[in-house]
């Protein structure tokens, strides 16, 4: 315990200004142990030298060209893009196929009806509960009405 408060003391020392009775501890403690002396010392000595190393520092404008790079990432391909590119062309072009066979198969179906109703948009004709229940006309496709 005494070691560790005495630890602190010390590098309290380098920091702040020590009350009296914290400098006579002190002083009488380095007198005393010739370990804590010459860790005292090592710890100066570590101390001077950091304080009167070259200072570095990253290179100009370091800040902003890091902003940048975080701000803007550059998009990175993955492996299927290769392959997803002309897939996604491919059924785009199927896509607009697909629309304007839609388109004209709703088209005939409303100009065949004499009415524009759901049942001639969709190319179907009127069916009953009954008749939608009834295995028999299900299965053979008789229509009956």
């Amino acid at each position: 315990m005494k070691a560790k408060k005495l630890e602190k003391l010390i590098y309290r020392s380098f920091d702040a200004e020590l009350s009296e009775k914290e400098k006579t501890l002190l002083e009488t403690e380095l007198q005393q142990s010739a370990d804590l002396k010459a860790e005292f010392e090592y710890l100066k000595g570590m101390r001077k030298a950091v304080k009167s190393s070259v200072q570095t520092s990253f290179s100009p404008f370091f800040e902003e060209r890091l902003m940048n790079k975080l701000n803007n990432p550059v998009k990175t391909e993955s492996y299927l893009d290769p392959i997803s590119k002309p897939l996604f062309a491919s059924f785009g072009r199927i896509a607009v196929v697909a629309i304007i066979l839609l388109i004209i198969l709703i088209s005939y179906n409303l100009n065949n009806g004499n009415s524009y109703a759901i049942e001639n948009l969709l190319g179907s004709s009127k069916t009953t509960v009954a008749s939608a229940f009834d295995p028999f006309q299900n299965t053979l496709g008789v229509n009956q009405q």
